[in-house]
């Protein structure tokens, strides 16, 4: 059933693409999705992503760690706690791309092989010193959207873990992160310089109803890429258009481009594989598994708001975490914990998957 709605899903996406490109406004939103899908599928299960995946690990965790330190300098320079967006464009963004760095780090260091080994030391270092990291550059970027969905992505990925594996040591530091988390919202709150105008936040409600105008124009194919900038100076004229550069909102952005049909089309592809995600992630009790489902869901979270997640230097770590998790998960613990972690080891780990 999953892969007749997958393949329908597919199908569907195509059409849009195909309707959008003879309009002559491409909708590359639909494309990333339509690669990813396809790409995901050509390199999962097999032996020689394994091997590759393998090498790249630690390459992906060190660069995520300088990547959050970039970040930590760029917040030192500009240091307007509270919506500091350091050398990015937008705090929203840097807050973003905070999670998706972490989210790599933290993926890649449990992922490292050979447990109790110099490599597997040094992923907990970094994770642990990422994860500092990240406590303040989210606080110093102040999106209470971000916050808030990691923490409800704690709690997704916790009811996700089966109830056996869920001992102290597992809830102590759960109960850290959620504690920390809630101090700091309320601490942002506090920082934030906009707090006392309309809660914090710009006004989304005329933005998301004049997006849900310009998609009635095409509600069915939708108007491809820059229909906002075309349109909604007409459909709303009195709309701040040097705040309201965008629709706000990654559901409603695929509705104006690629219509009902292409977000039903994604909306579907998402389900599935948060679907599989969170089947594969009950059955290994993994800490890669857990930190992906706390990511994912809160920049899924975020991008109800907010169009961050659209952002290269958010999609890419994010993409990368996703991809290692979902071949890596596939070798057999045994074969990671054998010493030197070769490709002998990676090769029998994979090939297991792919024959079951």
């Amino acid at each position: 059933m999953g892969r007749a709605l997958r393949n329908v899903a597919l199908s569907a996406l195509l059409g849009v693409l195909i309707v959008s490109v003879l309009r002559g406004r491409p909708w590359l939103l639909g494309w990333a999705a339509l690669i990813l899908v396809l790409a995901r599928s050509t390199l999962a299960r097999r032996p020689r992503s394994a091997r590759v995946a393998y090498r790249l690990t630690p390459c992906l965790a060190i660069a995520a760690a300088l990547g959050l330190a970039l970040q930590a300098l760029g917040v030192a320079v500009h240091g307007d706690l509270g919506r500091s967006a350091g050398f990015l464009p937008h705090a929203n963004t840097a807050a973003a791309t905070t999670v998706a760095l972490w989210t790599l780090l933290a993926v890649c260091s449990a992922m490292m092989p050979s447990r109790g080994g110099r490599w597997w030391t040094i992923g907990r270092g970094l994770l642990v010193f990422g994860s500092c990291l990240s406590g303040l550059l989210l606080l110093a970027a102040g999106s209470r959207s971000l916050m808030f969905g990691l923490l409800f992505g704690i709690v997704v990925a916790a009811a996700a873990r089966k109830p056996r594996t869920l001992g102290w040591r597992a809830w102590l530091p759960l109960g850290a992160a959620v504690a920390t988390l809630g101090v700091g919202l309320l601490v942002s709150a506090r920082l934030r310089p906009d707090v006392d105008s309309v809660l914090g936040s710009f006004e989304r409600g005329p933005i998301f109803m004049a997006a849900l105008e310009i998609a009635a124009l095409s509600p069915w194919t939708g108007l491809g890429d820059g229909a906002w900038t075309r349109w909604a100076p007409s459909v709303e004229p009195s709309l701040p258009l040097a705040a309201a550069v965008h629709t706000h909102s990654v559901p409603l952005e695929a509705l104006v481009g690629g219509g009902a049909i292409g977000l039903a089309a994604l909306l579907v592809l998402l389900v599935l594989g948060a679907r599989s995600l969170l089947a594969r992630r009950a059955g290994d009790g993994a800490l890669a598994g857990s930190a992906l489902i706390v990511g994912v869901v809160a920049l899924a979270v975020q991008g109800l708001v907010d169009l961050a997640v659209l952002y290269p230097g958010v999609y890419a770590p994010l993409a990368l975490a996703m991809a290692s998790w979902d071949v890596l998960s596939d070798v057999r613990p045994e074969a990671r914990k054998e010493r030197g972690h070769g490709e002998q080891g990676v090769e029998r780990g994979s090939s297991g998957a792919v024959s079951r």
